[in-house]
């Protein structure tokens, strides 16, 4: 075919008459060539690509170009130590006067300074920007909050939306179905982003590593190439959109060939871990009362970081943000709640007759517990600050025997909860069940 219209082409140019005709028609020929290659070329590329193209609207007079994105935007936030929806909503680009518009609608039915730490929250907005081609160093984004969902613990969700001029917020009940979830990983980076990583929520990593919070030292134990599994339950609404976790049913963690593992169980109407041999995990003190703490300082003779000389360091220093919540170590009354010298914000907490563990440079107490206050193991009692003689942000814990201080790495924790007869026979039978799930789930593929 491709000869045949070449030769066309040559009986064309033979005749000169015709000559500005058929170098026309070459033209034409070529380009259309061209085009067809270049169009199927960027077809192919674009259906290789993957990638998702966003679509705009533009417009444009002689002041100014505008761009709409057709498509709203969605993003989705878990709230952090020190995050507010404020400043979330602040950081998209929301303006003042919407996001107050927005908080005073939500009022009506929540109360947006009572946000949890790991609550999930999903934003849609739209967004406008404009450019003056007279004035190219200045470039307007307007964004246009559209709604906002909270999902609560308690099978609620919040939900505000706007009809342009107006927010509406309401609180529905949500009907949720509960779904068993296996999850396994190894660690690459650290285990809180490794969970996240296989699909795990961040409030079931921070359950997984309170539980573990009696066994393992975080900073010293766990290493890269470390094992984890995890059974969990996942609640979905009727869309099929994941709302929260429930209950952590099983985990298990290798570390350096050891392998600890832990079971639910329902002992006395109460949620309760146990081992495989149906012993409680909780020991009468934490080894870490901080989560996700590094070790900054150990227990013993040190050069000061402000004195300049050698000194007896009486506890163990963690490293943490201003404002990450610190946990009892074991449960007792509080007896010294206040300002102490060097210590800044000082708590100390007696568990029994022989021991106490005290917590310093607290930014802030918690006003739930007072002087005299019972507190159960696990318990916020305050929160991680620079108080006192410090040079940063972090929790000293110390660990007291009889009134004189011991290295609280060292400290031998015992058990708590010791099943036996028609418990025990109880618990095994529900480790079976949990030992079937294990047998039967697949691993979960999370693809991000």
């Amino acid at each position: 075919m491709k000869s045949l219209i070449i030769n066309c082409i040559n009986k064309i140019i033979d005749y000169s008459l015709f000559r500005p005709i058929a170098v026309i028609i070459i033209i034409l020929f070529i380009s259309l060539k061209l085009f067809y290659f270049i169009s199927k070329d960027i077809a192919l590329n674009i259906a290789n690509s993957g990638d998702d193209y966003e679509t705009y609207n533009v417009t444009y007079d002689e002041e100014v170009v505008k761009f709409d994105l057709t498509k709203d935007q969605s993003h989705n936030f878990i709230i952090k130590p020190g995050d507010t929806i404020l400043k979330l909503l602040l950081d998209i680009g929301a303006s003042e006067n919407q996001i107050f518009n927005m908080l005073e609608s939500m009022k009506k039915v929540f109360d947006p300074r009572l946000i949890a730490v790991g609550s999930e929250i999903n934003v849609k907005y739209g967004v406008r920007v404009n450019y003056n081609p007279d004035d190219q160093n200045k470039i307007e984004k307007k964004v246009n909050l559209k709604s906002l969902t909270i999902n609560l613990v308690n099978d609620e969700k919040i939900m505000v939306t706007t009809d342009g001029t107006n927010f509406k917020a309401i609180k529905k009940k949500i009907a949720l179905i509960k779904s068993i979830e296996r999850y396994y990983g190894e660690v690459k980076s650290g285990l809180y982003l490794d969970g996240i990583a296989v699909g795990l929520s961040s409030n079931s990593v921070m359950n997984m590593i309170n539980l573990y919070s009696y066994d393992i030292d975080f900073q010293r134990d766990i290493r890269v190439g470390d094992k984890f599994e995890v059974i969990v339950e996942v609640l979905y609404d009727n869309d099929g959109l994941r709302v929260r976790d429930g209950n952590i049913l099983f985990s298990s963690i290798t570390t350096q060939g050891r392998v600890t593992k832990m079971y639910i169980y329902n002992h006395k109407n109460s949620l309760e871990y146990f081992n495989e041999k149906g012993n409680s995990i909780r020991k009468s003190l934490l080894r870490t009362p901080v989560n996700g703490a590094r070790i900054s300082s150990r227990y013993g003779m040190r050069r000061h970081p402000i004195l300049g000389y050698s000194k007896m360091h009486k506890g163990i220093d963690f490293a943490a943000p201003t404002g990450t919540p610190i946990y009892a170590a074991g449960s007792g009354k509080i007896v010294y709640r206040g300002r102490r010298g060097a210590y800044g914000n000082y708590m100390k907490i007696k568990h029994n007759s022989q021991y106490s563990t005290a917590y310093a440079h607290i930014s802030r107490f918690n006003k739930k517990y007072k002087r005299g206050s019972r507190v159960k193991q696990g318990d916020i009692i305050a929160y991680v600050g620079s108080t006192g003689r410090s040079t940063g942000a972090h929790l000293h814990f110390e660990v007291l025997k009889n009134n004189k201080h011991i290295n609280p790495s060292k400290v031998k924790a015992t058990s708590g909860i010791k099943l036996k007869g028609n418990d025990y026979k109880k618990f095994m039978k529900s480790k079976n069940q949990i030992e079937n799930y294990r047998s039967n789930l697949p691993n979960q593929i999370y693809l991000r």
